[in-house]
């Protein structure tokens, strides 16, 4: 049974084949989505899609 945080579907499910020849699951954050302009709604060019951190 997975660990609770990896049961919702914020994280992404990836599958591997390992040397051994098993197949594992792994879990992956979901890349974030584009910057959109807010009026238009097209695509930003040259912004990075990063993902979100707070500095402490």
């Amino acid at each position: 049974m997975p660990a609770n945080r990896f049961r919702s579907r914020s994280y992404k499910r990836i599958h591997k084949n390992t040397p051994g020849g098993a197949n594992v699951l792994r879990y992956k954050k979901k890349k974030p989505s584009k910057h959109v302009c807010a009026e238009c709604g097209k695509v930003l060019h040259g912004v990075p899609r990063g993902r979100p951190y707070f500095k402490i």
